[in-house]
């Protein structure tokens, strides 16, 4: 006679599993509980600010840009600290235009009392910083471009600027701004786009906010084209100079005719201060925006001065 597979109760297995999950809550309080008052040592990364300083005054520029410390202390002191708005404060008061290093002292850390917790790393010694004359002026926008057109194609520059200059508050140091990076990569037409202006810390913007600045961007289509016999513009004295015409190759924009780029070229041998002697020579080419030499023939002239 067979035996019948014995059946546990479904209220065994509930009880089982309840007994686990139990355990399992109970094993992670522990765990968050060593670790809330396990002593451990972190580094913390702390902003540096300046305060003191004379109104006529300002920072030109500071190094480290921000000061690491190490704390030592349980994890959930820690943890507190971490939502304190700590920072390091460099004082400033009656000190005057020029180049200081400032030696770091920990009771410089501010946005607590509990100092004793803190270490200073050895990373940096001592906060640099120059200090400039505050004034208002104007100065020139430079634009920043990364990429570039297909081949084919070209960025016809200066990229012009609408306006191309900027009234600022800050150091004296200032001597322009850059825009943030205009994208030109695979472009194949003129645009327009607003561009947003990089300001150095400490300079503050004299506009009203809603006036903007623009960028132009040219780019035009080119073609291949040969200039023959142009004739050679020669300074100095010679005994022979051979030949006297050269034929150019270039790159330029489709738009532009070939005897409008003849008269806009200049190819020019300068042979003042040479002495006697036999020479081959490299014309100097002077060539309008957006255009590019690919070949010169002759690629030198041959100049005997006697």
């Amino acid at each position: 006679m067979q035996k019948k597979p014995r059946k546990f109760p479904s209220e065994f297995f509930l009880r089982n599993t309840l007994y686990k999950i139990l355990a399992l809550v109970i094993a992670l309080l522990l765990w968050f509980s060593l670790v809330r008052h396990r002593v451990v040592t972190e580094t913390l990364y702390l902003p540096i600010r300046f305060s003191g300083l004379k109104e006529n005054l300002v920072i030109a520029s500071f190094e480290p840009s921000e000061v690491a410390v190490f704390i030592r202390a349980k994890g959930v002191e820690i943890m507190q600290m971490k939502k304190k708005e700590l920072y390091y404060d460099v004082h400033l008061a009656g000190f005057e235009k020029g180049k200081y290093e400032l030696e770091m002292d920990k009771r410089h850390i501010m946005g607590t009392e509990n100092l004793s917790l803190f270490e200073l790393t050895e990373r940096y010694h001592a906060v640099q910083v120059v200090i400039d004359e505050k004034e208002e002026k104007y100065v020139p926008i430079n634009i920043v471009s990364k990429g570039a057109p297909p081949r084919g194609y070209k960025l016809l520059e200066p990229i012009i600027l609408m306006p191309s200059v900027v009234k600022v508050r800050g150091p004296k140091s200032v001597r322009a701004l850059e825009t943030s990076p205009v994208d030109i990569e695979g472009k194949t037409e003129s645009f327009q786009k607003e561009v947003t202006l990089n300001i150095p810390e400490h300079t503050t913007l004299l506009r009203n906010e809603d006036d903007k600045v623009f960028a132009q961007i040219e780019i035009v289509k080119l073609k291949t084209v040969e200039i023959q016999e142009i004739p050679l513009r020669i300074k100095g004295s010679y005994s022979l100079v051979y030949p006297k015409v050269v034929t150019l190759k270039m790159e330029v924009p489709v738009s532009m005719e070939g005897e409008a780029l003849r008269r806009s070229v200049d190819v020019e041998l300068d042979l003042q201060g040479y002495e006697k002697g036999n020479y081959n020579l490299v014309p100097s080419i002077t060539h309008p925006e957006g255009v590019s030499l690919i070949d010169l023939h002759p690629s030198s002239i041959q100049v005997i001065i006697e």
